[in-house]
């Protein structure tokens, strides 16, 4: 899945709508990769995925 989302802060309350609004149009994922962000991990846990998430240095950046 490729979503754009473009909010002025990132915080949990924003991560939070975008993966709700996310869920509801393409369902659930079976991996979910964020950058190191501790609102995206506040999120997560919040809706129950915090088991989906993945990351690291360079894993949502294919061409590296």
């Amino acid at each position: 899945m490729l979503e754009r989302f473009v909010a002025r802060t990132r915080d949990k309350t924003a991560v939070l709508a975008f993966m709700k609004k996310a869920f509801k149009r393409h369902g659930s994922p079976e991996a979910i990769v964020t950058d190191g962000l501790r609102s995206y991990g506040a999120a997560m846990s919040d809706l129950g995925n915090a088991g989906k998430r993945g990351g690291g240095r360079h894993a949502n950046n294919r061409a590296e």
